[in-house]
């Protein structure tokens, strides 16, 4: 653990920044701390030497310092997409890892929710226009993102959407409603062709994200009987809780509290999405299944070892060649 009163020291890195990893190294070594290198997928060529740059300037170090110190505080922390000439050394000398993102719209929202900070509003009826829109604008996002899930049958592109696009159009609602100024068709054109259509390329794409920002971000949202999305199988419901405001002081109904929702959506939202909720058919589900199934036995294939001729031979000629060579030496 980093011991109290140190700083860990944070290096974002770009492209280009050697001198700047040397640098924290030296740093870090000094202070003995943690050194904290994000988005290293960006500065590949930086850190392919990291290794040995480590392994000789911990040498200096241990010649320099003094017995009494054992400098035990000093780690490096890497953080880093999937990148093919990410160097495998270091990969072998490190301990691993690894995020995966999350699937499904019960567990996105619920990570979302998670991260929404409380706020105050100047009135009940603004604060529950907010926290309807935000509820909106959290199943948009899931939707767009879990659509990545059918490939080219989603998008013909995938996007990269993430919680930068959430947060900016968040910030934007908040505004928005503080002020009095619930143009949603402004906040239509906002999400479309500057936060989410910043990404989109495609201009089928934008037809697909258009119609989608039209149903999520409209004033049918603040009706009372609203749904983001209504499917054919009544059992299965993705819901707006309806709050016992009543129970509510004055002041507590102009807060926004993100955990009165974390338990209504673990509680009522499925574990798995049908393909309906993301406008797909079930035919769409069928071919990405198939898709995964295949990726996933060419991957277990392209782990297996390679056979040569010396890993064809039995155990027993083995045994029997190490006896020859015995033999022919007496």
């Amino acid at each position: 653990m980093l011991d109290k009163g140190k700083r860990m020291l944070k290096v974002s890195l770009g492209q280009e920044e050697g001198g700047m990893v040397a640098k924290a190294l030296e740093e870090g070594i000094t202070k003995d701390t943690w050194v904290y290198f994000a988005n290293c997928h960006y500065a590949i060529n930086s850190i392919l030497d990291l290794g040995d740059q480590l392994v000789s300037k911990l040498n200096l170090r241990d010649k320099n310092k003094d017995k009494k110190d054992d400098h035990k505080s000093f780690r490096v922390i890497l953080s880093s997409t999937s990148h093919p000439k990410f160097p495998v050394a270091l990969l072998k000398n490190c301990e691993k890892l690894t995020i995966e993102p999350l699937t499904g719209i019960k567990a996105n929202m619920c990570r979302i929710y998670q991260s929404l900070p409380e706020s105050t509003f100047k009135s009940a009826a603004v604060r529950d226009a907010f926290a309807k829109s935000i509820f909106s604008l959290a199943f948009y996002h899931c939707v767009l993102i879990e659509r990545r899930r059918f490939r080219n049958l989603g998008w013909n592109i995938v996007y990269n959407f993430n919680e930068a696009d959430i947060l900016a159009c968040q910030t934007l609602l908040q505004e928005t409603l503080q002020q009095n100024l619930q143009d949603m068709n402004t906040i239509q054109e906002l999400v479309t062709e500057a936060l989410y259509g910043g990404r989109v390329t495609d201009e089928n794409d934008r037809d697909l994200l258009r119609v989608y920002t039209k149903e999520f971000f409209s004033d049918s949202i603040f009706a009372k009987d609203w749904r983001p999305v209504k499917l054919k199988d009544d059992i299965i419901k993705y819901e707006y809780p309806q709050e016992q405001q009543a129970l509510k002081s004055e002041e507590e109904k102009k807060k926004f509290i993100a955990s009165e929702f974390l338990e209504h959506i673990g509680n009522n939202f499925p574990v798995e999405d049908v393909p309906e909720v993301f406008g797909q058919h079930l035919n769409a589900e069928i071919s990405t299944q198939i898709e995964d199934t295949n990726l996933l036995l060419s991957s277990i294939l392209a782990m297996q070892p390679k056979a040569d001729e010396n890993s064809r031979k039995s155990e027993e000629e083995e045994v029997l060649k190490k006896v020859e060579n015995v033999l022919g030496k007496d």
